[in-house]
């Protein structure tokens, strides 16, 4: 059993997520860089950390909810358990620092892609709700990300900065047929009514702050890089995604009960938006 690891049955996804943070920092402190691999072996890749800790929970990966899989959108935690990017090869390299510097470059720029579009997904998905109260719950997240400054891209370009790679570079990469593919995903799915909207966004924020905890983790650990600022994208996110996503499950809960039908939409978005982002890890080497 990982040392402090939380064991309770009261224990709580921002519990799991701190827990991913403290083994960031203490790794972090023991690594150094590439060089561990080789030294030390490589540590346990993201998500059979998290899974082994789920596993003694006895829970599923999903947050927001503390006793497994309920409601209407369960079907939909499934698939995102099932297809969690944190099994794609590419994480896998990414955790056991297998992958060159140039390819999480490359990552950098053809993610800033979505990032720097990913406000206009939740200013889509808000034009689909009816009630004010629902859409109040995306325009919190429309703030988060760039209603202060800084903004979630501009924090993703500190990390990009952070590779080596240029904030011109990053912004200015020529998008991938992937990367194509996954914006032209989030564009359709975001537009596409209230229960595409939200379960498209709910695909990708469910999972997002393990998969930051990760990231952090590996580029801290295995690639030596330590510059905070480099690490702030995925620090906020460990956070700010828990409580979006958490949000956007009651929504789409409520959104599932008004409409049989919408269940289908709904189940047919998320395997839309995870099957784009798996298309997307495709495109970069792993080794």
């Amino acid at each position: 059993m990982e040392r402090n690891a939380p064991t309770s049955a009261s224990g709580s996804f921002r519990e799991r997520i701190a827990w991913c943070a403290s083994r960031t920092a203490v790794v972090g402190s023991k690594e150094r860089g590439r060089s561990a691999v080789t030294e030390s072996g490589p540590v346990d890749n993201g998500y059979s950390a998290y899974a082994s800790w789920r596993g003694r929970r006895n829970l599923v990966s999903r947050p927001g909810h503390r006793s497994g899989m309920s409601g209407r959108v369960a079907t939909i935690d499934l698939l995102l358990r099932e297809r969690h990017l944190l099994k794609h090869p590419f994480y896998l390299a990414w955790s056991r620092g297998e992958l060159p510097i140039d390819t999480l470059r490359a990552y950098a720029g053809q993610y800033y892609h979505f990032e720097s579009n990913f406000p206009r997904y939740v200013a889509a998905a808000y034009s689909q709700l009816r009630i004010p109260a629902e859409r109040r719950v995306l325009l919190d997240n429309l703030v988060d990300e760039e209603g202060r400054d800084p903004t979630h891209p501009e924090l993703w370009l500190d990390f990009a900065q952070g590779l080596g790679l240029s904030r011109r570079a990053a912004r200015t990469a020529r998008p991938t047929g992937p990367t194509r593919e996954l914006l032209s995903t989030y564009e359709r799915l975001t537009s596409a009514g209230p229960a595409s909207a939200l379960a498209a966004l709910y695909s990708y924020e469910s999972i997002f702050p393990e998969i930051a905890a990760e990231k952090s983790r590996g580029i801290r650990a295995m690639y030596g890089v330590r510059d905070p600022r480099a690490h702030e994208f995925f620090r906020v996110h460990t956070g700010a995604d828990v409580d979006h996503s958490r949000a956007e499950r009651r929504v789409l809960e409520a959104e599932l009960g008004r409409s049989a039908p919408s269940r289908g939409v709904a189940m047919r978005a998320a395997k839309d938006a995870i099957g784009a982002w798996w298309s997307f890890l495709d495109g970069f080497p792993c080794a």
